[in-house]
């Protein structure tokens, strides 16, 4: 069990019974009782950067690399991949998390996407994004992603920043204890242990007709790894130690990131790798 925050034992008597965790759990069909494990998360956390640049990896790219910046005006992440639609060949778009290029659903189709963001100048126009469906308890999301129209091949590479690869597929089995791998622009080239391949939690977003009020959208079937993001990490690729795509990343805890898986994702959007 997950939560925000853990309370010691000695302290049990604060929490309503109502809100308190079984020790163990009885009665489930085949098998028997099991113990339960809570553990402390803290609160989620998108990570797009917003305003003054987050580190020196701001730099002009052309062609623009994946694990470089890319945003829309003051709010700007990690450009995930090069795709395209499955069966097109001839049109090429940049992938990143739709809070990242597409504003959390607030920015008007064909919007300019830049590299770097925000003093850079444009490589694509903003084309589809997966929007987000809002509510109180539910948990009916399972992307934050859009993809961005690319006005000239040669103002992108599929090589990814500092591993001079570009992806060698998917990869759709995503399991407990696999390792991991992502370029961003708020911690570079990390590597981290899956924890949970059935996550589910929730983030808050603007939503499109309010006063900038944030609004919650929740997610499941996503994957939870210890923590190896930060601050501006969000819309990075995640790949496993073949190389292959797994995931984008989208937000993070103190004590964990999280990514939307790859699947999900390309069925969403119709895409593939490029």
């Amino acid at each position: 069990v997950y939560v925000v925050r853990k309370v010691p034992k000695q302290n049990r008597r604060r929490i309503s019974r109502e809100s308190r965790i079984p020790e163990r759990i009885n009665g489930l069909p085949g098998l028997g009782e099991l113990q339960t494990d809570v553990i402390e998360l803290g609160r989620v956390e998108l990570q797009v950067a917003r305003g003054a640049p987050v580190g020196p990896n701001q730099a002009k790219y052309r062609p623009a690399p994946p694990g470089s910046c890319v945003g829309t005006g003051l709010r700007y992440g990690t450009f995930g991949c090069v795709v395209k639609k499955k069966g097109v060949n001839r049109q090429l778009y940049v992938l990143s998390n739709n809070h990242v290029i597409a504003n959390s659903g607030l920015a008007a189709t064909g919007a300019p996407v830049k590299q770097p963001s925000p003093a850079g100048t444009r490589i694509a126009n903003l084309t589809e994004l997966i929007p987000f469906r809002f509510s109180d308890d539910g948990f009916e999301n399972l992307s934050d992603a859009a993809i961005a129209q690319v006005g000239s091949t040669k103002h992108v590479t599929t090589i990814i920043r500092l591993m001079g690869v570009a992806p060698l597929g998917v990869n759709r089995k995503i399991t407990r204890g696999m390792q991991v791998k992502k370029v961003g622009i708020g911690s570079e080239l990390t590597y981290s242990e899956v924890l949970d391949v059935d996550f589910r939690t929730s983030a808050l977003y603007t939503q499109k007709g309010t006063y900038g009020d944030l609004f919650r959208a929740g997610f499941r079937d996503q994957v939870l790894c210890r923590r190896f993001t930060e601050v501006g990490d969000s819309g990075s690729l995640v790949l496993d130690q073949s190389n292959r795509a797994v995931g984008l990343h989208f937000a993070a805890t103190p004590n964990g990131s999280i990514f939307n898986k790859f699947g999900n994702i390309m069925r969403q959007l119709n895409v593939e790798l490029a």
